[in-house]
Order: C-alpha cells, then sequence, then structure tokens
C-alpha cells in the first residue's frame, strides 16, 4: 500500500470500528489494539489527528482514551 501523500497526510481521520464483527485478538487488549491503529496510520505517512468510534457490545471492556468515542449497544440490540 502506498504513503499517504501531501495534502491529506495531514487531514482529519476517522476509524469505525464495529466491535462485534472484529473484536480484539486474543493476545491484544484495548489499548493495544488502538495503539496499532494510530501506529499504522502514522506508518503509511499520515500525520493529522485521528478519531476513533467503536460500536457493539463494549460491556467489560476498558478504553481509557479520552478521545474514543464508545457507541455501546447490548448483545442483540443492533438492527
Amino acid at each position: 500500500m502506498d504513503l499517504i501523500s501531501a495534502p491529506y497526510d495531514t487531514n482529519a481521520t476517522g476509524v469505525f470500528w464495529d466491535f462485534d464483527e472484529c473484536g480484539i485478538p486474543d493476545e491484544l487488549n484495548a489499548a493495544g489494539v488502538l495503539q496499532r491503529m494510530r501506529q499504522s496510520l502514522l506508518h503509511k505517512g499520515h500525520r493529522g489527528p485521528v478519531s476513533i468510534q467503536i460500536y457493539g457490545d463494549l460491556t467489560g471492556l476498558d478504553f481509557q482514551s479520552s478521545d474514543i468515542k464508545l457507541n455501546h449497544f447490548h448483545s442483540g440490540e443492533r438492527t
């Protein structure tokens, strides 16, 4: 995959994470996944702000970052 080039490298980027379809791998925790998302964007040359929104059943998970928007749905509630 190519690097992100100017002027797009400083644009705001939104990540929409469907947690019910793509959960956290066993070898990671919530903080580790968020760190890898940001590192992947940096590795591709992105230098702008990143907002991450997580959708799904987030019961029992600890997302301690203040810049993460959580959209909690109980299991089976989403249509």
